[in-house]
This record gives C-alpha cells, structure tokens and sequence, in this order.
C-alpha cells in the first residue's frame, strides 16, 4: 500500500477568482503560487504520506511541484476537478492504494492535520471527509482503497461524499479539524483567516467591504 496526498491545482492566473474584487490579477497570481508552495512544504513534513501528486493545466504550477519533490501530472480534458481527480486516480493502484485529496486554499493546515486525517482513515475500506465551515463543499477527502467512491466535488460536495460512501457500505468518519474546515475562497475568509492568526501573504489587499443589508 502506498499512500499518496494528490494535490488538484487550477492554473495560477485563473485560481482564486473570486477574489478578483480585492486583488489585481498579479497579486492573485502570487496569492496561487505562495499557497501552492505552502501547501508542498506542508505536506513535504508528514512522515505517513509516502509520495505527493501535484495534477495541472499549467505548466508553471508543475515545475514549482518538481521544484518541490512532488509527481506530476499534466491535466487533460475539460471535464474540470472530478475528472482531474480521476485521471490522477488511474495512474495508481486503485485496489490497494490510499488517497488523500488536498487542496492548495488551507492556509491554517498543519502537518499534524493530515496526520490525523491519515491515522482515522488507516483501516480500509474507508473514507474521511472534511468539510468546509458551512459543510456544504470537501475540504480534504481520504479513500482508502483508491478507487472506492466517486468523487463528487461541486455544490454539495460535502454531503455528496459522505452518500457515496455510506451507499457502497463503506465506513465514513467526519472529523472536526478546525485549522482544515476554513479555506481561502471568497472575500469574508479573509476576516475569518485574520481572527485565526493568518496574515494575507500579499500587501496591497484591499479591505473587505460590509455588506449592506
């Protein structure tokens, strides 16, 4: 069995365009390689993880991922992050191998979150789904074998796995990881990611705007 964390990667001048209101174009693509960068390092310092696959369309997020001591894959297709997912799937063991789906928009994860993730899902076969902090999207997905469920990542992702799962009669665990269950994807994560301790890598962010009611 080896364990693999796979790292789906969007290109660095379209990732993050929701906050396109508050960056210019060249600080969002700085933002996109700062967190690519941070998550490899992270991930670089988990003793369980045996090999990290880094899968994209651009070839600057690949060679940053060489840079890093990752497998890389180039994406094919416009079936978009599932089928991304899937193809990356296919190059391994799908009955033996182990899987963990990592994003680059954590800021607040820790190598020790993903041991976590890793020692609840030891026993297979099994699949453990982190949500966001509304638990509706997949902020980190475990399977163990590989080929196990389908991947559902879009609106509802969250629920979707945990379905999948239960269907196939597969155990399902739903940790509570709080430095995991917040991601960098719209303007209002930027006051949760403050009152966490995280600083915005980027220096001429604006401020986020009150909503008005």
């Amino acid at each position: 069995m080896t364990t693999w964390a796979i790292v789906p990667v969007k290109p660095f001048q379209t990732g993050k365009s929701r906050l396109g209101g508050i960056l210019s174009d060249d600080d969002r693509m700085q933002l996109n390689i700062y967190l690519l960068r941070h998550t490899l390092s992270i991930l670089n310092k988990v003793d369980a993880l045996d090999k990290i696959l880094v899968i994209s369309k651009d070839e600057q997020v690949l060679e940053i991922a060489r840079q890093e001591g990752a497998a890389v894959i180039f994406e094919t297709g416009k079936g978009g992050l599932n089928r991304a997912l899937y193809q990356a799937t296919n190059t391994l063991n799908k009955s033996e191998d182990r899987i963990v789906v990592i994003p680059t928009d954590l800021p607040l994860m820790t190598p020790d979150d993903v041991e976590q993730i890793l020692a609840l899902g030891s026993i297979p076969p099994v699949v453990v789904v982190v949500p966001d902090r509304c638990r509706n999207g997949t902020n980190a997905l475990l399977v163990y074998p590989a080929g196990s469920i389908r991947y559902r990542y879009g609106q509802g992702s969250y629920g979707k796995h945990v379905e999948e799962a239960r269907k196939r009669g597969i155990n399902v665990i739903v940790p509570e990881l709080p430095d995991l269950n917040l991601d960098l994807d719209v303007p209002e994560d930027l006051d949760l990611l403050k009152s966490r301790g995280y600083i915005i890598p980027i220096q001429s962010i604006k401020p986020v705007e009150e909503k008005v009611s």
